[in-house]
């Protein structure tokens, strides 16, 4: 999309007014949620209530359907307030748009009224120590095949919002495998899964509000529905535009 057809879009200014309406109230608690470095459990409470944990959803989803625009400016008036909301709002709404152009129609009937009608968030648990990115990218985390589906173990880092979601967008290695050309994997986990641990080490000098802890894997069931990306899974998440979500970085 070029700039000029970028600035042409339309945006649904009723849902950026829906933000800035929100926006007084995150700012009077960010100075206590920065001492403290907690997740702001009601930022996230009133953004939900307000039907903005589904803003990228598509409407015949139960979502709002917000454009690349309005996600945009969503994010600037987050950001002029509360950057670590903002920053986790983005990392959800990123999550969420990539399970909905990797998921198959049973995945989205099953997992998206949760965030649409339950109130859940994402998380994205994808980052790995020493790893890289897109065709060089190098994971530790690896699927295992087992029947019914795989095994998975490793430890991530950075996960945004983290135990405050229901729903961890993972990816991993095939087992046995090491280019991500013929290895690289996707599936949605849910946070109650046996296997999954919570590491709270996140007490960094910024974005303190994101509760971007560790999460761990240690041989958690991964069920074959809950990968991502139907026949052709391997590489598939490489394989999406993300330029909306690297403009979203910058409005935030």
């Amino acid at each position: 999309m070029g700039m000029s057809s970028l600035m042409d879009l339309q945006y649904d200014a009723e849902l950026v007014d829906r933000v800035k309406q929100l926006t007084p109230a995150f700012a009077e608690r960010a100075e206590e949620i920065d001492r403290n470095s907690r997740f702001p459990s009601e930022n996230f409470a009133e953004l939900r209530d307000a039907g903005l944990n589904a803003a990228c959803i598509p409407k015949e989803w139960g979502g709002a359907g917000a454009n690349s625009l309005t996600y945009n400016l969503i994010l600037l008036e987050l950001g002029k307030v509360r950057p670590s909301t903002a920053l986790s709002w983005n990392m959800h709404s990123t999550s969420t748009s990539l399970f909905f152009a990797l998921a198959n129609e049973g995945q989205k009937k099953r997992i998206l009224p949760r965030v649409a009608g339950g109130g859940e968030y994402f998380s994205s648990v994808t980052a790995e120590r020493g790893m890289s990115f897109r065709h060089l990218v190098t994971l530790k985390s690896t699927f295992t095949p087992v029947d019914g589906g795989f095994r998975l173990s490793g430890e991530k880092i950075s996960t945004t919002l983290g135990e405050y979601a229901g729903l961890f967008f993972t990816t991993g290695f095939l087992a046995e495998k090491k280019t991500a050309a013929e290895a690289i994997m996707t599936a949605v986990i849910d946070k109650n899964s046996d296997g999954v641990e919570i590491k709270r080490v996140w007490d960094a000098m910024g974005m303190r509000g994101t509760a971007s802890d560790n999460i761990v894997y240690e041989d958690a069931f991964v069920p074959r529905e809950n990968i991502l990306g139907g026949e052709n899974f391997i590489g598939a998440t490489g394989k999406i535009d993300i330029t909306m979500f690297h403009l979203g970085f910058s409005a935030a």
